[in-house]
């Protein structure tokens, strides 16, 4: 986990130092909405350069900012999701002690969702989108955290078949579960990546797979879904 400094709040400045080639200095914002997030870093010491990023709780980079020297360095990014984001403030070369820098944090509404929240309504089994056709990607977003998005195919004969749920967005963390058609759950993948996957020996009959966030969501970025039929 990461320890960092915050929640940032916009508008108020922040002045602190790297004070060795190894400092790292770690902030963290709060997104509830979708916004855009613009984050600058000046004051930096003379015969200093720093650089700045902006990234994932797994410390995936969003963006950077890495100008020469005492250059302003600045970061533009529209969140397509919310949760946390980290700031990171690292020397490229030299440090100071006695010199702080200084960090601000600006927050604005995100442009309007590009996205369509397909197959809804879709939140319970009697409302799950299908059945799915197997080998193909349905493509679809988790509107809000608690959107929930269930499917379902069917079996005419016992098979071993595979869940794909892939391009999950970086700042999210999206879970995946297989359910018989009573509604009781058969297993799950609830990694702490962009890719969760299933495989499972079925008898025919009805299933359902439930999409849905365990942290963040995004409006903008879908994720994937397939279901495969694996051969012997």
């Amino acid at each position: 986990m990461i320890r960092a400094f915050g929640p940032l709040v916009p508008g108020q400045e922040y002045q602190a130092y790297v004070s060795g080639k190894d400092d790292i200095d770690y902030f963290y914002l709060e997104i509830e909405t979708p916004q855009t997030v613009k984050i600058t870093l000046t004051d930096i010491p003379p015969e200093r350069d720093y650089d700045l990023y902006l990234v994932t709780g797994e410390e995936d980079i969003l963006s950077s900012s890495t100008n020469s020297g005492q250059e302003e360095e600045q970061i533009e990014y529209t969140t397509s999701s919310v949760g946390v984001f980290y700031v990171l403030v690292l020397p490229f070369h030299n440090f100071s002690q006695v010199a702080p820098y200084t960090l601000q944090l600006e927050l604005s509404p995100a442009p309007t969702p590009s996205g369509e929240d397909s197959y809804e309504p879709n939140d319970t089994f009697e409302q799950a989108a299908g059945p799915l056709v197997f080998a193909r990607t349905y493509e679809s977003y988790i509107w809000d955290e608690g959107d929930i998005d269930r499917y379902l195919f069917q079996l005419a004969s016992r098979v071993t078949i595979a869940v794909d749920l892939t391009e999950i967005p970086a700042i999210a963390d999206y879970d995946l579960f297989l359910h018989e058609g009573t509604g009781q759950l058969l297993t799950s993948s609830t990694r702490v990546l962009d890719h969760e996957h299933i495989e499972q020996e079925l008898e025919p009959g009805t299933y359902y797979v439930t999409v849905q966030s365990f942290a963040g969501f995004s409006r903008n970025e879908p994720y994937a879904l397939k279901v495969v039929v694996v051969e012997p």
